[in-house]
């Protein structure tokens, strides 16, 4: 079946269902994928791994937490604590 604004994301029954239980924004990443190959007349074998590749590159590139010295005065650190919960 193909999806997205421009109709071009091409997702069996299985993927989109693998997508949406993976991703509670599972349709805005069909989305830019949607546009982002239409703006770039690119083309690629499987849509599925893409969405996958670019959701564990966006994961990478989440920013890291410093420690601070509450962190070492305390012996533990309640921002990565509290941002560990937000993923």
């Amino acid at each position: 079946m193909k999806h997205g604004e421009f109709e071009n994301v091409e997702l069996s029954n299985e993927e989109l269902t693998k997508l949406q239980a993976r991703f509670e924004d599972a349709q805005t990443r069909i989305e830019a994928l949607s546009a982002y190959m239409a703006a770039k007349r690119t083309k690629y074998k499987s849509h599925y791994a893409v969405i996958l590749m670019w959701a564990r590159r966006d994961a990478a590139a989440k920013p890291r937490h410093v420690h601070s010295e509450r962190c070492r005065d305390y012996g533990f650190c309640p921002e990565a604590k509290a941002m560990r919960a937000k993923a």
